[in-house]
């Protein structure tokens, strides 16, 4: 591990603690995905955003607002990296508001 790299590179303890569908997980993946946007490491927090997405989905529903806030997230993130995102994505964003 790097120095000054978060000590949680992937959320395996939630993974092993609650399994890999779980909304904590979720929460863990969408939490590691903003620390990689914070430092600007938009390609690497895509993945994870996307991952928190699916999952809040399938465990919540497209309409919870933990699912609003990870496509308000991913929406953020594409558009960080100069992407526009699917209009599904930044119509549902909107609701987020």
């Amino acid at each position: 591990m790097r120095r000054g790299q978060p000590l949680y590179q992937k959320p395996s303890i939630s993974t092993r603690a609650f399994r890999e569908k779980h909304p904590d997980t979720a929460k863990s993946y969408n939490s590691l995905a903003s620390n990689l946007n914070a430092q600007g490491k938009y390609a690497e927090a895509r993945p994870l955003f996307q991952k928190a997405l699916d999952l809040r989905i399938e465990l919540l529903g497209e309409k919870h607002p933990d699912s609003a806030l990870c496509y308000n997230n991913l929406a953020v993130n594409l558009s960080a990296q100069g992407k526009h995102p699917k209009p599904r994505i930044a119509s549902l964003s909107a609701c987020v508001v």
